[in-house]
């Protein structure tokens, strides 16, 4: 195995490491505790090129909800759940309902499901 500067590596990851907590768990989670990169600069830039991704996809999701909901009646919260306002399904009252869980909601995004 590769010998690693560590104080290199952080400075490397923390440029690379988005600024939110969302992104901060997202990125945790996608590292695995035997992930030991010995390119450090192209597992950067592949985590780069994902959070690019990431970001695109859910530009367009955010812009079929705002497309289907309304503007600023739609939220993603940060677990990933999906919720609307408006009147709440078989219920007369208005209010904020669970609409799906925003990977749910990037399949049906996907498959061209409304």
């Amino acid at each position: 195995m590769q010998t690693v500067n560590f104080t290199d590596a952080l400075a490397a990851v923390k440029v690379a490491m988005p600024r939110t907590n969302e992104h901060r768990q997202r990125f945790v989670a996608g590292m695995a505790v035997t992930d030991a990169p010995s390119d450090l600069a192209a597992w950067v830039a592949d985590h780069k090129a994902a959070m690019a991704k990431h970001r695109a996809t859910e530009r367009e999701l955010r812009a079929s909800l705002q497309e289907r909901f309304g503007k600023n009646c739609y939220r993603i919260a940060c677990d990933g759940m999906v919720h609307a306002y408006g009147q709440m399904p078989n219920s007369t009252e208005t209010g904020w309902y669970l609409v799906c869980e925003a990977d749910r909601a990037l399949q049906y995004l996907e498959t061209g499901y409304r």
